[in-house]
């Protein structure tokens, strides 16, 4: 693994403003996607990069069901302690999904790798329904990590799930001039996350799906992606 690193004196002194480039693997597409970080004022902007999607070897077979593609510009996860605020377009309809997390409970084991000459521990965390094997360093005092992971002992420099389906991997560290937030606009949907995955579920289902050029469907496994299971479906 390589990747760019600023000095470490870096993160001693100057107290805000992180920035981090993560490879986003979904089965067979890699987007590239940026984490800033602003501890100051405990928050954290995360973003995935639609135009850089890329192909990689799938390791998975898709014979059964239906995946479709429904976003057509950049998903953004604004993120302050356990609430996340997701912006992302459902077939023509942007969202602002609003989302307080479960509490992130991070099993740290004793095992350790050097990786970039950072002492890393693997760690172990279970959040909505999947298992994920992580890879951070106390080393670097950032708390925050991509997507929706928060609270973590330390930079998160690698995530992957226990059907290794989807993966996190640090690819380049810098700093950031300006903290940018999502972009908002009068034509959003503001929704709770319940409202926003019935919303989903109804487009997988094929129930609302309009013809489109910027929505694709093609044969694959059925599932909500990242996360598995929901708080109000456990109850």
């Amino acid at each position: 693994m390589k990747f760019l690193i600023v000095s470490l004196l870096f993160f001693n002194i100057n107290y805000a403003q992180y920035q981090f480039t993560y490879d986003f693997q979904i089965d067979d597409n890699i987007k590239t996607s940026v984490l800033q970080v602003d501890i100051e004022n405990n928050r954290s902007v995360f973003k995935e990069f639609i135009a850089t999607n890329r192909k990689v070897t799938s390791k998975f077979k898709k014979e059964e069901g239906l995946v479709v593609s429904v976003s057509a510009t950049d998903d953004e996860y604004l993120k302050e302690g356990n609430l996340v605020i997701h912006y992302t377009d459902l077939l023509k309809t942007r969202f602002k999904v609003n989302d307080p997390l479960p509490e992130m409970f991070w099993q740290v084991t004793k095992e350790n790798r050097v990786i970039e000459s950072w002492t890393c521990y693997k760690a172990f965390v279970n959040f909505r329904g999947r298992v994920w094997e992580v890879w951070f360093t106390p080393e670097v005092p950032v708390s925050y990590g991509p997507w929706k992971f928060y609270n973590s002992p330390g930079l998160i420099v690698s995530a992957k799930d226990n059907e290794n389906r989807f993966s996190f991997t640090l690819k380049e560290i810098g700093q950031y001039d300006t903290f940018e937030f999502p972009t908002e606009n009068k034509k959003l949907k503001q929704v709770d996350m319940k409202t926003y995955v019935e919303n989903l579920e109804d487009v997988l289902n094929l129930n609302s799906l309009n013809i489109s050029t910027l929505y694709t469907i093609t044969s694959g496994e059925s599932q909500k992606g990242l996360e598995a299971i929901y708080e109000w479906e456990e109850e």
